[in-house]
């Protein structure tokens, strides 16, 4: 009877062993599921990182190259005309010798005579043609 009883207990034993390493088992698929989507978040984190970072680094460069871009047209407006936009509307009319509500041909007229007397191929200065195109745009852009 107590060969029964010792081989019942190893029986019971056997399936408890079983049953713990059927548990294990199941706890080390989990514990890799785990690992493994922890694993895919932490890739994701990373890439989006990067990207977030490589966002960033094209909207820096597109800034500088609007800014170089800016740049190079103010030193190219500079370099056509370093007073554009600074003279008013009474300056021109004094320049150009008329009186205020001049009409478009009156202007026309006016700059033309008087840019036959300054023009530099005529012996003129450029300083007073430059003054002349300001005074002119100033009235007809004005």
């Amino acid at each position: 009877m107590k060969a029964m009883d010792s081989f019942g207990f190893l029986k019971e034993l056997f399936v408890y062993l079983i049953l713990l390493v059927i548990f294990a088992g199941i706890i080390d698929l989990f514990k890799g599921a785990i690992v493994a989507k922890y694993q895919r978040s932490r890739e994701q984190r990373k890439q989006q990182k990067q990207a977030e970072a490589e966002a960033r680094g094209r909207r820096k460069e597109e800034a500088e190259a609007d800014a170089r871009k800016k740049q190079q047209e103010r030193s190219r407006e500079a370099w056509r005309d370093p007073l554009a936009g600074s003279m008013t509307q009474e300056q021109a009319l004094e320049i150009l010798e008329l009186k205020a509500g001049a009409a478009a041909p009156e202007i026309r007229a006016s700059y033309n005579r008087l840019m036959q007397k300054v023009h530099p191929d005529a012996g003129g200065s450029t300083y007073f043609a430059k003054q002349l195109n300001l005074a002119r745009d100033a009235l007809l852009k004005g």
